[in-house]
């Protein structure tokens, strides 16, 4: 078996897609990148004069 039917073989995949896939997932992501943006955003300003 390839990666590429393994990756998409759904009796191996260890997250089943509809998880991967779920509004619930994706707010726990999108949260993330927002708290990484601020934190970046912090950071430049230990630069500023």
């Amino acid at each position: 078996m390839d990666r590429d039917q393994y990756l998409t073989d759904p009796e191996f995949s260890d997250i089943p897609i509809k998880e991967l896939l779920s509004s619930e997932r994706g707010l726990v992501f999108a949260e993330k990148i927002k708290e990484h943006h601020l934190a970046s955003e912090l950071a430049l300003l230990d630069y500023l004069p």
